[in-house]
């Protein structure tokens, strides 16, 4: 492939289930050239396998296989690369990337900073110990017994929240209301280990809600320095609190959406970021915005998507920026024309094979719909295991107002059917 000589070379931690590879082509355009660091140990992928990963990304820009190399050793032959910086876009790779940044002296979060972005565990104790104000936790292993379980929902109170300590897209969290559901949920000793939060309530009743009463803060980070770009609002979730959609902007006052940028960089300083882009999700409660979480990468769920339709700002190119060192501020979020919205079709959970989708015909023709894009396949198993990414559609769309956006989505939930077998 050729590629200009001027452009600095960046490194991609490459992640199958992450970016899109044309996405990412597409957004280093003029920007960079990409080097593609692959590791067949990381993601346990067969040979055959890695033979046509490693024939796609060389269309794109050259190829490091890593493999089986200590930090060091992979850090020598990305030297000899001659990269200027390295990025990773998935939660598993964070670590590795910062150790890899670390050895080589370029632009990256610490690998503690990235250690508190995977595991909610040490991310809630960074937060506690700034000052900030965080739901009470406690930590559980797979296999705990009633005694512990009883500790820790003495401590944390139910109804709480129980998640992996490191997870992500929902996947594995569940409501509890019980000691004997606490441990059902923990009896595996090969699970977990696990966090156990308080439940955060919500200041609209759940049943009345047509937006859900959480957003998150879309963050560029360099050299220290916290920008907002966005504030994504979302719609409420289905149980297992699964997502159901998110939009840009958000329906917050000015007021709220500044207490939420405010609560963003807070945490992100909390937890030691000074590179790259944050999806920090927040809980609007009674008693003001909580954080949820911070994700150490750029927003899934469309949310880039989102963002480009309403903008044109590319947060994947801006998170290869930072990782170039370059400097990125803006004055206040991006300006935005109309209202982004990505949907999602969650299915039952007490199913579990689907026959199809009825209606991805109907919710085309909607004048504000971009796409639609069926998941499903006739007689596929339901994932119950996928969390939120487990969606059987999503609908992408460009809407003159919130008021539209919403009757979209009432559109969805009208038009379509699910079929289950």
């Amino acid at each position: 492939m050729s590629a200009n000589s001027e452009e600095p070379r960046l490194a991609v931690l490459y992640e199958a289930d992450s970016v899109s590879v044309l996405r990412l082509s597409e957004a280093a355009a003029g920007a960079w050239t990409t080097v593609w660091v692959t590791d067949q140990d990381a993601r346990h992928a067969a040979q055959d396998v890695e033979q046509d990963v490693h024939r796609l990304l060389s269309r794109f820009g050259d190829v490091v296989d890593i493999s089986g190399r200590s930090t060091a050793d992979a850090a020598s032959l990305l030297q000899a690369a001659d990269i200027s910086g390295i990025v990773a876009f998935s939660d598993a790779q964070l670590v590795r990337c910062a150790e890899l940044a670390t050895e080589l002296g370029l632009a990256s979060n610490s690998p503690e900073t990235a250690h508190r972005l995977t595991n909610k565990l040490a991310q809630r104790q960074a937060l506690a110990a700034a000052g900030m104000e965080v739901p009470a936790f406690a930590p559980l292993s797979g296999g705990s017994d009633r005694l512990t379980c009883v500790a820790a929902a003495g401590r944390v109170g139910l109804p709480a929240v129980l998640k992996f300590q490191a997870g992500t897209g929902s996947r594995g969290t569940s409501l509890i209301t019980t000691v004997d559901e606490l441990v059902d949920a923990v009896a595996d000793p090969a699970s977990g280990p696990f966090i156990l939060e308080a439940y955060l309530r919500d200041r609209v009743e759940p049943e009345n809600q047509r937006i859900a009463d959480y957003v998150s803060v879309e963050n560029i980070v360099t050299h220290g320095v916290v920008s907002a770009v966005a504030v994504t609002g979302r719609l409420p979730l289905a149980d297992g609190f699964r997502e159901t959609g998110g939009f840009i902007p958000s329906t917050l006052g000015k007021e709220e959406e500044e207490r939420v940028v405010v609560a963003s960089v807070q945490a992100a300083h909390a937890l030691g970021v000074t590179t790259g882009c944050l999806h920090t999700e927040i809980k609007l409660t009674p008693n003001g915005p909580r954080i949820i979480e911070v994700n150490g990468r750029t927003a899934g769920g469309g949310i880039p998507d989102l963002l480009t339709l309403v903008n044109g700002f590319s947060l994947i190119q801006a998170a290869g920026r930072a990782a170039l060192s370059e400097s990125i501020t803006l004055d206040g979020l991006v300006p935005t024309e109309g209202i982004g919205y990505q949907f999602a079709l969650q299915p039952c959970r007490q199913e579990r094979r689907v026959r199809g989708v009825r209606g991805v015909e109907r919710l085309r023709a909607l004048p504000s719909v971009v796409g639609v894009t069926n998941h499903t396949r006739a007689g596929q198993l339901i994932d119950l295991s996928a969390g939120s990414y487990g969606y059987l559609l999503t609908m992408l769309g460009h809407a003159r107002n919130h008021q539209e956006m919403l009757a979209a989505y009432q559109a969805m939930t009208a038009e379509t059917s699910v079929e289950y077998a």
